[in-house]
C-alpha cells in the first residue's frame, strides 16, 4: 500500500469532456495528477477528483492548500483545453 491523495474540485458547469469516467494526464513532472474521476454523471454535479501517489502525495502533503489548488486547476485547464 502506499500514499494516496485527491482533490475534489467542484464547479459551476461541466466544461472538460464528460464522455468519458477517467480523464489521464501526462505531466512533464512525473506521476503529478496522472489520472481524474470525471464524477459528473454520477454525483449531478460538475466535479472532477484528482489523484496524487506515493512521493508525489508526501510532496504535496507539505504545500499550502492554495498552491494544491491551483496546480490542481492548472492541469484541469489543461486537460480542458483551455
Amino acid at each position: 500500500m502506499g500514499v494516496l491523495d485527491k482533490a475534489v474540485l467542484v464547479f459551476d458547469e461541466v466544461f472538460w469532456d464528460d464522455e468519458h469516467h477517467v480523464l489521464g494526464f501526462i505531466s512533464d513532472r512525473p506521476g503529478e495528477w496522472a489520472e481524474w474521476l470525471n464524477l459528473a454523471a454520477v454525483a449531478g454535479i460538475p466535479v472532477l477528483v484528482g489523484f496524487n501517489a506515493g512521493s508525489v502525495a508526501r510532496r504535496f502533503a507539505t504545500m499550502l492548500e492554495d498552491e494544491v489548488i491551483a496546480s490542481a486547476l492548472g492541469v484541469v485547464e489543461t486537460v480542458a483545453g483551455r
